[in-house]
């Protein structure tokens, strides 16, 4: 049984650092998207709109995550 529980623990380790280097590159994607807009004003306004909608939106149907999202959503739209 210790065995099971010991590959079973390697397993969600495997799967957690994984999930953590998706949303790493998803973060620098999204920042390289932005930084392309940042060209464009207006564009770069419209995608800032629709974060934040996505925002509203949660604080509806999931308010627990609106803790990550707003800081993540803050981090992406910063102006430099």
């Amino acid at each position: 049984m210790s065995d099971q529980i010991e590959k079973t623990l390697e397993h969600i380790q495997e799967q957690l650092y994984l999930i953590q280097l998706q949303q790493g590159l998803q973060e620098r994607v999204l920042g390289c998207l932005l930084r392309g807009l940042a060209r464009h004003p207006d564009l770069l306004d419209d995608v800032e709109n629709e974060f934040h909608a996505l925002a509203d939106a949660m604080k509806q149907t999931n308010p627990e995550l609106l803790d990550v999202v707003l800081p993540y959503i803050e981090r992406l739209t910063k102006r430099e």
